[in-house]
């Protein structure tokens, strides 16, 4: 994972997601988050192309011809103090991929990639394994919370560490350049210029 900035919510996107979504909250009060109306689909395009078809929690370029395109609510709409508040919100979605999306679940990372302090290279990559694990030029709390986002995201488990390992060894074999991987996988990118590869 690497920082996202944040891009600004589309002009329509109150009139599509924000008032409609809002609407049916008041209209249906009591009603368990997980029956939420999916409002939030109707910016999905638009949020794909802005973020650049890039998962937040992954940094990974994904195609939606697929279906794998989804929206996160990174504060979840069962949070009991801001979840309902925030449902509808361009500020709570994360872009990233149906998979990752539903490993989350209701999890709230400590690290958001959206929060200006998250640090540039909160993460390192080792390449033999595809494995990461945090920056340990960093102190003892920002390193557990790195730790802890990479729980809470399952950011390590092994398809992602073969996903890593495989797009590194298409670069390491001259299969793509480091340009394709600055679009295709920036952190992996980001680790390879860092580790000089």
């Amino acid at each position: 994972m690497i920082p996202v900035r944040p891009q600004i919510e589309p002009a329509d996107f109150d009139d599509k997601v924000r008032k409609p979504g809002n609407a049916w909250l008041r209209a249906n009060p009591g009603v368990d988050p997980s029956k939420y109306r999916n409002f939030w689909t109707a910016c999905l395009g638009e949020m794909a192309d802005l973020y650049g078809h890039t998962c937040a929690y992954l940094a990974i370029y994904f195609d939606s011809v697929y279906g794998a395109d989804s929206v996160d609510h990174f504060i979840p709409k069962s949070d009991p103090t801001n979840g309902k508040r925030l449902a509808y919100e361009w500020s709570n979605y994360r872009f990233c991929c149906l998979g990752e999306n539903r490993k989350k679940r209701i999890e709230i990372p400590p690290l958001d990639p959206f929060d200006p302090l998250m640090k540039q290279d909160s993460f390192f990559i080792n390449f033999a394994d595809g494995s990461i694990y945090p920056n340990p030029g960093y102190d003892e709390t920002y390193k557990q919370k790195c730790w802890d986002t990479i729980e809470a995201l399952q950011l390590d488990r092994p398809e992602c560490r073969k996903m890593r390992k495989r797009h590194f060894k298409k670069y390491a074999d001259k299969k793509v350049s480091l340009d394709d991987l600055k679009e295709d996988s920036p952190f992996v990118y980001q680790e390879i210029v860092r580790q000089g590869l």
